[in-house]
């Protein structure tokens, strides 16, 4: 997923369908096998005014396949006589009970009554209905007109019926469904940051297991990276005593990926000193750093050829389906280097010097 964001931000810069056929195919054979519709929906997102490649393609049938609803055969009246023990009566579903389109839900309150309604008619029914399953029921008939009152509703929602985690889930569902909508993107420009803040402890639940809301509402909202992270440290800072140590590093990683390079160049300079004055010197590596490549396409290639003269022949084969892969996508720079250090028989800084290796690479 992050190869295929960090190719949409940089379509100009290099050809994206030879990048995306390689990531189509590892997806469909040997990875998600086209069950994870995200990967497909993303990788067909960078293509905009063009059909896209062959394994592409395979991979978007493939996603489709798996998730079409197959159709639930209906059972004849001597199977459901069977199936049924005698005396059993159909019960309602609890959901019927209400009548949808009377209701706006734009205020806390009303959303508050049908809960309590549906819950009272689950009782009598003997029957259990997710609080996440209503919202999604309400989600459902929401006017265009009424959206943003809607958001607002949940937001505010202080129902102890209602908890603050499918209340999170509830407002992610809405902006990833109606962000198209012109109200709702200027609704999210300026509240969902504020309600970020308020809400942390609700939003980053189960952040560390990947299973929060947070990441998909900070993507959609459609504010700048700066204001995202802003809003995370300052929920930090207020809910720092209801965040245990998982949550906190977790959304310490969330805050990394909407912070510059020049953030990150600060914290490292920082910390670096620290953290190198506790390794042991008799452990410290020394490179010479005239050594060192001064460009990427060279530290690149020197690291390939470091690896296709592993002893371990499963790592210089890996190497070598790299370096193919690097020729399919076109390039050319990184494999003009390795092939100029053919010659080279000795690597002292993209190895152990000492480490057990092969001569030369094998071609």
């Amino acid at each position: 997923m992050h190869i295929i964001e960090e190719a949409g931000r940089q379509q100009g810069d290099f050809e994206l369908r030879p990048l995306a056929e390689e990531l189509a195919k590892d997806e469909l054979l040997r990875l998600g096998r086209g069950a994870r519709r995200e990967v497909s929906e993303k990788l067909t997102s960078l293509f905009t005014k063009c059909a896209p490649g062959f394994w592409l393609d395979r991979l978007v049938r493939a996603t489709a396949f798996h998730h079409l609803e197959r159709p639930i055969r209906a059972s004849s009246p001597g199977e459901q006589e069977r199936l049924c023990s005698p005396g059993e009566v159909e019960r309602p579903d609890p959901l019927d009970s209400i009548a949808w389109t009377v209701h706006r839900f734009v205020s806390a309150e009303d959303i508050h009554d049908v809960i309590s309604r549906v819950q009272a008619a689950a009782q009598v029914s003997e029957a259990f209905v997710s609080i996440s399953t209503i919202l999604d029921r309400i989600r459902n008939v929401i006017s265009l007109s009424d959206r943003t009152r809607h958001l607002e509703a949940l937001s505010h929602n202080e129902s102890q019926e209602v908890s603050d985690y499918a209340l999170a889930q509830a407002i992610t569902k809405c902006i990833d469904e109606w962000r198209e909508a012109p109200s709702v993107t200027n609704w999210c420009r300026e509240h969902p940051m504020q309600v970020v803040v308020d809400q942390l402890p609700s939003f980053s639940r189960w952040l560390a297991n990947g299973d929060s809301p947070l990441p998909s509402l900070l993507e959609n909202a459609g504010v700048p990276a700066h204001d995202i992270s802003a809003a995370l440290i300052e929920g930090m800072e207020h809910h720092v005593d209801r965040l245990n140590a998982p949550t906190v590093y977790a959304l310490v990683g969330l805050v990394g990926q909407y912070r510059g390079p020049e953030d990150a160049a600060q914290v490292i300079r920082r910390y670096a000193d620290r953290l190198v004055q506790r390794i042991p010197t008799a452990e410290w590596e020394n490179w010479d750093l005239t050594d060192m490549p001064t460009e990427a396409v060279g530290g690149v290639a020197r690291f390939f050829y470091a690896l296709m003269g592993d002893v371990d022949v499963r790592i210089r084969w890996r190497a070598a389906h790299v370096a193919r892969r690097l020729a399919r996508l076109g390039d050319a720079g990184v494999i003009q280097k390795i092939v100029e250090l053919y010659g080279r028989t000795s690597e002292s800084s993209f190895r152990r010097p000492h480490a057990p290796s092969m001569a030369k690479p094998f071609p």
